[in-house]
């Protein structure tokens, strides 16, 4: 009963309990904060810093080189990556004092580690579970969801069409404190015959991969016929008004195979911890949400990224 009715958690009932509290417990989404100009401003603005020389150090990016093996050098305190280049065909070593690893245990899964890892790093990469995600997002002629100014449509849908949830673009939604109540209206100016933008499409788990495994222009079409029925559309609306998509399945984009790492019951006890260790004398560390207690969020990547570079700090200033 509960799968049928709960839509899109239906798809993460088989997930630990303690993936959903993390998320609830410590009120993450009681402020959301909004990033001028779109949030490919975030990646953009770390990687303009780093490849600057007055930055925090100057950064060579790599584009189009993959990692082969991560080797434990026999000779000296330090560690060797065999690095494919895959513009030149060619492969090639390189030696570090440090590295941090940020591929996904689903990536890492693949990559040779000699020596291996500690036994339970090893088992976490091997065993740690994934999950995938499909997105769809349409870029329409008009905003369908603003045409009635005074009963906009805002938020996410919920279904149990196998688009599971639509999210809706709010950029000329304003909020408004009316009897300390909110309400939410068109902002002036503004106007829903403009183009606009939204998630036509999110889901996860079986869902995603039984919709999102199909041919492309399948997969268009059959969430265009469920926009047009949830919101009972004239038939062929979507395909009249369409301007673009772009389509997701995440467990198809190369080098991460799964939309995020959802441990199962049992293995945050078993593996969350071992997956944060330093291997290979204290000169590998990790990083990134598949070892931080927030899974599947930024925010995880971001506060795993602060901690192991801290952590890197004092090892450097204890071997000194």
């Amino acid at each position: 009963m509960i799968s049928l009715i709960s839509t899109l958690e239906a798809d993460l009932l088989h997930i630990s309990l303690f993936e959903i509290l993390g998320e609830l417990y410590t009120l993450d989404f009681v402020f959301n904060y909004t990033i001028e100009g779109g949030m490919i401003n975030l990646p953009q603005a770390f990687y303009s810093n780093l490849i600057q020389s007055d930055g925090p150090g100057k950064i060579e990016f790599k584009f189009g080189h993959v990692i082969n093996s991560i080797i434990k050098s026999p000779y000296r305190d330090k560690i060797i990556l065999e690095i494919a280049d895959l513009n030149e065909k060619n492969i090639h070593y390189k030696e570090f004092d440090y590295v941090v690893c940020c591929i996904p245990f689903s990536s890492l899964r693949r990559i040779k580690v000699t020596p291996p890892f500690s036994t339970m790093k090893m088992q976490a990469i091997n065993e740690v579970n994934y999950e995938t995600a499909q997105k769809t997002f349409f870029y329409l002629k008009e905003r369908f969801w603003e045409r009635n100014s005074k009963n906009v449509i805002l938020g996410t849908t919920l279904t149990d069409l196998i688009t599971i949830s639509t999210l809706y673009g709010s950029d000329h939604i304003e909020p408004t404190i009316n009897n300390n109540q909110i309400e939410y209206k068109i902002k002036p100016n503004t106007n829903y015959k403009e183009p606009g933008v939204l998630l036509a499409s999110y889901n996860w788990h079986q869902n995603a991969l039984r919709l999102g495994s199909q041919i492309e222009i399948l997969r268009i079409k059959e969430i265009s016929n469920c926009m047009e029925l949830i919101h009972r559309l004239p038939e062929n609306y979507i395909d009249d008004n369409l301007i673009d998509y772009s389509t997701i399945l995440w467990s198809n984009v190369p080098f991460i195979w799964g939309g995020a790492c959802l441990m199962t019951p049992g293995q945050k006890d078993l593996f969350l911890y071992e997956s944060t260790l330093p291997e290979m004398n204290n000169r590998v560390f990790f990083a990134g949400e598949h070892v931080s207690t927030k899974h599947a969020w930024q925010q995880g990547s971001l506060q795993s990224a602060m901690q192991c570079a801290n952590d890197i700090a004092k090892s450097i200033r204890q071997r000194s």
